[in-house]
């Protein structure tokens, strides 16, 4: 017998020999070693902690729960057993294995992930192209119209202005309200001003200005006559060409 180590002693079925105050039961080739009320399962190079009464079993090769770096629960085929008092603990294939497998899984759930955000990416991407292709569209088709209804305004106005200006070179030196030139020259120049409104409306200020400019000169030229030695074409020539450059530049 060794000096300072007791001799082995019956622990049921199970010889329990004590090394100091740490005893060591051994169970088949398993040896088992308790530290206070912590039972250690050592299996090869791998130690086992055992937790309070919680058995930790490995069955086949791929763990289940791991808690901290001790494996609880490894789901496979049942391998060889060792027990100390209720705690049952089995061994079952090699840990570089199991491993390997979780980067497998993992490496599969990765690939799944990066393959949908992807898909998302392009599918976010390709409908935000369409949006912005489908509002180009919308703003080119509001211009064209816009562009459209300011040639019919621009038509109507050098329409009504052309009978505006008939009107100023058939004027009389005398006229009387309700005569043969007063009242068609009272309707020319009511659709006149109305056709002169319009262009504030639907043009830009500047083009506005020109035709309001044109108007005024056009307007007394009916009404009130030009001084003596000056013709309807020289008042109006300037105003209606500024009125038609502006017009021009705005389209």
């Amino acid at each position: 017998m060794t000096p300072g180590r007791e001799p082995p002693r019956e622990a049921g079925s199970v010889p329990v020999v004590t090394s100091g105050r740490v005893p060591v039961v051994t169970s088949g080739r398993v040896p088992v070693v308790t530290s206070g009320r912590v039972p250690i399962v050592v299996l090869g190079r791998v130690p086992i902690v055992v937790l309070g009464r919680m058995p930790i079993l490995v069955l086949g090769r791929v763990p289940a729960v791991v808690l901290g770096r001790v494996p609880v629960v490894v789901l496979g085929r049942v391998g060889r057993g060792a027990g100390a008092g209720s705690t049952a603990i089995f061994d079952s294939g090699s840990m570089p294995h199991m491993a390997g497998e979780m980067v497998t899984a993992l490496t599969s759930l990765g690939g799944v992930a990066l393959g949908g955000g992807l898909s998302y990416l392009v599918q976010r991407t390709t409908q935000q192209t369409t949006l912005r292709l489908e509002q180009s569209k919308q703003d080119r088709a509001q211009l064209e119209a816009r562009r459209a209804e300011r040639l019919a305004l621009l038509e109507r106005f050098i329409t009504v202005a052309a009978d505006a200006e008939r009107c100023a070179f058939s004027r009389p030196s005398e006229w009387e309200e309700g005569d043969d030139w007063h009242a068609p020259t009272q309707v020319v120049m009511n659709r006149f001003w109305v056709e002169e409104r319009m262009i504030r409306v639907l043009f830009p200020p500047v083009v506005h200005d020109a035709a309001r400019a044109y108007f005024l000169v056009l307007n007394g030229a009916v009404w009130e006559g030009l001084p003596p030695g000056q013709t309807v074409a020289d008042a109006i020539e300037r105003p209606h060409a500024a009125f038609l450059d502006a017009a021009r530049a705005a389209l």
